[in-house]
């Protein structure tokens, strides 16, 4: 769900649009009914002020209409599609082979907002969808694990966040450790994991197999786009059926 600053517009998907929907109908439809019953059951039971299951079966009646009043007004005002940056997105990704989401999150969006538009790339294009390779770290990372992207891309910091496996030096200095940590990614549905480990090279990790590289001995002048870099140089790779 999305709410647009500065205005009234809430965005829900469909399928949060019809879970709210869903749960209004149980509670203005058969909520009604039970609870009705039980204030008639209790008023049965006589002085009503010394009732206690009746104020009980009231107070209850209280909340579920004021959950369905709020219901009501959430489902008047919201609209059912992306919200307009998602469908920026979807509308430029139409014929593409790869979407990638990379970097932090500006100030204002959710942290699952690359998941987000993972799972509307999906359910627009559905088998025509191109494949999404989500960069980034922390809860946007994390919360990119739930929307099964095509490859991952995170540094050997960002793996051991992921997977809780030793830490960023361990994991540089172990490529069978890295492979590992990044197989319990894959194992979890995401399609691939290239790995950077720093001056150590490089993993990629598939249902398929595992494969790391390292490159010759340099002196290294900066990191800035290091992974940048190589995720490139794999999408690139992909495209010309060398990956």
């Amino acid at each position: 769900m999305s709410t647009i600053a500065g205005q009234q517009t809430t965005w829900l998907t469909q399928e949060a649009y019809d879970r709210l929907k869903a749960e209004h109908d149980q509670l203005a439809g058969t909520g009604r009914t039970e609870i009705a019953k039980k204030i008639e059951a209790a008023r049965e039971e006589g002085d009503l002020k010394e009732n206690g299951g009746y104020h009980a079966a009231k107070e209850e009646q209280g909340k579920m209409e004021a959950r369905i009043r709020q219901l009501v007004q959430l489902l008047d005002d919201v609209m059912t599609s992306a919200p307009p940056l998602v469908e920026l997105v979807l509308q430029a990704a139409d014929g593409a082979s790869w979407v990638v989401l990379a970097g932090s999150l500006p100030p204002g969006l959710a942290a699952g907002f690359y998941a987000d538009i993972t799972v509307e790339l999906r359910r627009r294009y559905g088998a025509g969808a191109p494949k999404v390779a989500i960069d980034s770290s922390g809860a946007p990372l994390a919360a990119a694990l739930a929307a099964r992207p095509d490859l991952l891309k995170p540094n050997a910091e960002e793996l051991a966040e992921l997977t809780g496996f030793s830490d960023a030096t361990s994991l540089e200095g172990d490529p069978l450790l890295a492979a590992h940590a990044a197989r319990t990614l894959v194992t979890a549905g995401v399609g691939a994991v290239l790995a950077t480990l720093g001056s150590k090279g490089a993993l990629l990790v598939t249902a398929q197999g595992s494969w790391f590289a390292q490159s010759p001995p340099i002196v290294a002048r900066s990191t800035v786009g290091a992974g940048d870099s190589a995720l490139a140089g794999y999408l690139l790779s992909h495209l010309t059926g060398a990956a």
